[in-house]
């Protein structure tokens, strides 16, 4: 009887092994998205980093979230809408955003983008509540991707 025992366990235990490392490698191609106050204060700043490129996801008027993706990086999908790389118009997204969020007493914070080896991508910057998944493409292809149609709405279960 306590060979059959020993047996199981090893069997159930092989499972275990199998399946973790079946899920490590289904997720060995996502990135992280780090808080970084320097990101949130140089959105604040309407600052503006000539090494990226500059994104919104949402409405043009107070957009749910901006991101800036390195330029030697490709944006892989088309949820997003490119900004022009002028200080006025970079201004005028992250004004939007910060009025719309202050209008539900919501701020505004910068994040970092890494790659799964842990370099840095870009910079998003959105409230909190906003989900936000990053994975890495063939080659120098990025997908970024939220799941928010409208932060804004209070009614928004998230919120």
């Amino acid at each position: 009887m306590p060979m059959m025992r020993k047996i199981a366990r090893c069997g159930v235990l092989s499972l275990l092994v199998l399946g973790l490392l079946g899920c490590a490698s289904f997720y060995r191609s996502y990135g992280q998205v780090v808080p970084d106050e320097g990101v949130t204060q140089s959105f604040a700043a309407y600052r503006l980093d000539p090494g990226m490129n500059y994104y919104f996801h949402g409405s043009d008027l107070h957009p749910n979230v901006i991101i800036g993706l390195k330029k030697q990086y490709v944006l892989a999908n088309k949820l997003w809408q490119p900004i022009k790389a002028d200080p006025r118009t970079f201004k005028g997204f992250v004004a939007g955003m910060q009025h719309k969020a202050g209008e539900i007493s919501q701020s505004l914070y910068g994040f970092v983008m890494k790659s799964p080896d842990g370099q840095i991508l870009g910079v998003w910057y959105s409230m909190l509540t906003v989900n936000m998944t990053v994975k890495m493409g063939e080659g120098n292809q990025v997908d970024v991707f939220t799941s928010h149609i409208n932060v804004y709405d209070k009614d928004s279960p998230d919120q």
